[in-house]
């Protein structure tokens, strides 16, 4: 399960890294100047793509499973509550955001499910 975490935040890393003007236009966030692109990928490309990193290299690691376990639980559920915060506070509740809301809360359950079957 660890593995599939570093690869999801791998492939967000990647998409960013990739394609950072059309990510940011999925999400209606406008990239004015060179500087906005450079500073958006940077954070959301380069964060997830070391986030993957670390996380595939604690899956390797058997002692390091459980720390990787919550730090995905952690990193998951605080997106997830950030956004459904953010989304009840501007009534914003659309297709995506939904689904990225979604994407999220699974995510999170699921390295909870994986930290307790670990811990037994």
């Amino acid at each position: 399960m660890l593995a599939l975490t570093a690869f999801v935040f791998a492939c967000i890393g990647g998409a960013f890294l990739l394609d950072t003007r059309g990510i940011a236009q999925q999400v209606d966030i406008r990239l004015d100047s060179s500087r906005a692109v450079v500073e958006l990928a940077t954070f959301y490309g380069g964060l997830s793509l070391g986030i993957a990193g670390a996380l595939f290299v604690c899956s390797r690691h058997v002692a390091w499973l459980e720390p990787g376990l919550f730090v995905g639980v952690a990193m998951l559920a605080g997106a997830a509550l950030v956004r459904a915060g953010a989304m009840i506070a501007t009534g914003t509740a659309d297709g995506l955001l939904m689904a990225l809301l979604l994407a999220e809360l699974c995510g999170a359950a699921i390295n909870v499910w994986a930290l307790r079957t670990l811990r037994r």
